[in-house]
């Protein structure tokens, strides 16, 4: 089970970065695989506490192949 990214915040730190449908398989070095989403957004949310966010996710190619891909914005 993967939590898909469903929509991106205009302007925000994942503008331009991350894209529908990625699915997030780590935040913060948890492998959240098989977490709930509910717990998937718990573990994001508190990374807003803490000022870091280090996201792995998969996204398809263009030729519809998942790839792993990382995401840490600057501070």
């Amino acid at each position: 089970m993967y939590t898909c990214i469903g929509s991106i915040l205009l302007g925000g730190p994942a503008y331009r970065i991350l894209r529908r449908g990625d699915e997030i398989t780590h935040v913060n070095g948890v492998n959240v695989m098989t977490f709930e989403k509910q717990m998937v957004v718990w573990h994001l949310k508190q990374s807003s506490r803490t000022g870091y966010l280090h996201l792995r996710i998969k996204r398809d190619d263009l030729e519809g192949k998942k790839k792993n891909s990382k995401f840490e914005p600057h501070h």
